[in-house]
């Protein structure tokens, strides 16, 4: 005779019906004065870079970078960024219900790494199907491309209730995966290591460091070090020690007298038009057309 099963019926509450826009800012510096935001639809704010403070129900919060908003529909908050340091940031508004939201604290949430992961994934997927809003390139503000298949939206839409349930689960005492004080306990440990490496990276921007060498320094192999880079800060050790050299010489470009050839040098590159072409593919100008820009402003 067949076993008798009994059902486990699953109701869904993270269920995000429709995602409204997603909204990058990268290595900006703020220039507004902070204000007031009250939305009828909720919101996640990803720090990914720099510090200022959140305001909401009357409460100021630090918030940091590698911390989460979550910010509910119809609720007055602010942020306010410090002054005089970049920031980065992601911002992904959606409609859920209010019931969802109201499951995650006013203060803003530390994401470990497969929570911080899965974020940077869904905010690189909403970026290959989304193109930029024209008329809000301030905002860098994103709308769906007009060919972009059903399945993408469903998988988004999936990504997202993923996030939600992962950071609504540890918030709650639940332990999805291992023990939860365990995992959190990884995950400092994990962050603390990538962020020391980018400091080490930041000390020595005008030298010229492999991959090897680096992972031999903080004894793990290439590939662990490589993964836990890329998890942590959403771009490869390249690709961010790149934008380190590139922005040190924008720097230098602006405020020194050195010539091309000598920032080159001082950055380690074999040469002057080895130096231009990175310069180039990463910020979408010459280093010739950028010192035009540089000494416009001035």
């Amino acid at each position: 005779m067949p076993k008798e099963m009994n059902p486990i019926h699953i109701r869904r509450s993270f269920r995000v019906a429709t995602v409204l826009s997603v909204y990058l800012r990268e290595q900006v510096m703020p220039s507004v004065e902070p204000y007031d935001e009250c939305y009828r639809f909720s919101q996640v704010t990803f720090l990914l870079e720099g510090e200022g403070t959140y305001t909401a129900e009357g409460t100021v919060y630090p918030f940091r970078a590698g911390e989460v908003l979550f910010r509910r529909p119809n609720r007055t908050t602010r942020i306010a960024y410090r002054r005089g340091a970049p920031v980065s940031y992601a911002i992904i508004s959606f409609d859920c219900g209010t019931e969802v939201m109201d499951a995650f604290p006013a203060a803003p949430v530390r994401l470990y790494g497969e929570e911080r992961a899965t974020l940077l994934d869904l905010i690189r997927t909403l970026r290959r199907i989304c193109e930029p809003l024209r008329e809000s390139e301030a905002a860098m503000g994103f709308a769906l491309k007009p060919d972009t298949p059903p399945a993408a939206l469903e998988f988004v839409g999936v990504s997202l209730e993923r996030f939600l349930l992962m950071v609504g689960c540890r918030l709650s005492g639940i332990g999805l995966l291992t023990d939860e004080s365990e995992k959190s306990n990884r995950h400092t440990g994990q962050s603390q290591t990538a962020g020391a490496v980018r400091r080490y990276l930041e000390e020595r921007v005008c030298e010229r460091i492999r991959i090897a060498t680096l992972a031999e320094t903080f004894g793990l192999s290439q590939t662990a070090l490589m993964k836990l880079y890329k998890r942590e800060f959403g771009v490869s050790i390249v690709e961010d020690f790149t934008r380190m050299k590139m922005d040190y010489a924008k720097n230098r470009i602006a405020h020194s007298a050195q010539n091309f050839t000598e920032i080159a040098e001082e950055l380690g590159y074999s040469s002057a038009g080895y130096f231009s072409r990175v310069f180039r593919a990463r910020e979408g100008v010459s280093p010739t057309e950028y010192s035009r820009m540089a000494s416009k402003r001035v």
